[in-house]
């Protein structure tokens, strides 16, 4: 899987992957990192950053109601140089 990945643990020493939130936007083209996660009103979103793209790089935003499956809201990216 590329992407960001989500794994589970139930022990904290193995993990097993889940899911990914995998690029689908243009300027994820060249990869995506840097995740930050944060609970808010139950639903889980996570902000990252993409690279490899130059001036073209930005902030993202993705939400997910059960922390695996995440979908982008409208006005993505949040950031980019520029913009």
């Amino acid at each position: 899987m590329g992407g960001i990945g989500i794994a589970e643990s139930r022990d904290l020493l193995r993990w097993r992957t889940v899911n990914a939130v995998t690029a689908e936007q243009e300027c994820e083209r060249n990869g995506i990192c840097a995740p930050c996660a944060r609970l808010i009103d139950g639903r889980v979103h996570l902000v990252y950053q993409t690279y490899g793209n130059g001036p073209r790089d930005a902030i993202c935003h993705a939400v997910s109601d059960d922390g695996l499956m995440f979908r982008r809201p409208l006005g993505n990216p949040v950031f980019r140089p520029g913009a």
